[in-house]
């Protein structure tokens, strides 16, 4: 299946997990992979999040589980629900960046920049400085009006890329930051060529709906074959 996922190949994702779910319905590793390799790329986000909530609701202390919903619910338009599971797994354990990253994801989606930035800046901590965490970080920075910081962050990306592997969603987010569409396509484009993950959920982002109607975009789509 995941062989598939990476050439795009979904008929042979969904046949794949199809027989998976019959094989066993109730495993959680087989519905989170159903939701997050055969649903979300389709943009069937009401779909992946009931499969993740059936899985919490065997395991609700799941960091992981828990955290896919957060992304999901910001997937959906949903930031008081993503806020949400992000405060709920800093409660849960409140050295893991992935609960951070929700809230700061989901403050962003209410306008609420300066502390979106203060938990995005606290999920970079906490993460070891991941290239993931760096990516949303100069997104949130550009749309809170700090573009410097976003291009500080730019920079620093290029000089982490000259030493280990830097995925191209890390600069494309911050090019989508910097309102800068023509660089944000030509790195969304090294994404899909890269497999780089980030980018299967390209039907349902929120930052993508003002280029939804721009032909570059539908581009991207056809080259995914989700379109």
């Amino acid at each position: 299946m995941l062989r598939k996922e990476l050439d795009y190949n979904w008929p042979e994702v969904d046949r794949e997990l199809r027989r998976a779910l019959q094989l066993s319905r109730e495993s959680p590793l087989v519905r989170v992979r159903y939701a997050i390799s055969g649903l979300l790329p389709q943009g069937r986000v009401d779909e992946a999040m009931a499969e993740i909530k059936a899985v919490l609701q065997t395991d609700p202390l799941s960091l992981h589980v828990r955290w896919w919903l957060a992304v999901m619910a910001h997937l959906a338009r949903r930031p008081d629900r993503t806020i949400e599971e992000g405060r709920h797994m800093i409660a849960l354990d409140p050295t893991h960046f992935g609960g951070h990253w929700a809230l700061g994801i989901g403050l962003a989606d209410t306008g609420a920049g300066r502390d979106a930035i203060s938990a995005l800046e606290k999920a970079h901590e906490l993460s070891g400085g991941m290239p993931f965490t760096l990516g949303f970080l100069a997104y949130v920075y550009g749309c809170a009006g700090n573009r410097d910081d976003t291009r500080r962050v730019l920079e620093h990306a290029k000089k982490l890329a000259t030493t280990s592997y830097v995925p191209p969603s890390t600069f494309a987010l911050g090019y989508i930051g910097l309102d800068d569409w023509d660089a944000a396509f030509e790195w969304m484009d090294r994404a899909i060529e890269a497999r780089d993950p980030i980018i299967m959920p390209i039907k349902s982002f929120p930052f993508l709906d003002p280029v939804r109607d721009d032909a570059r975009y539908h581009a991207l789509l056809r080259k995914m074959n989700l379109e």
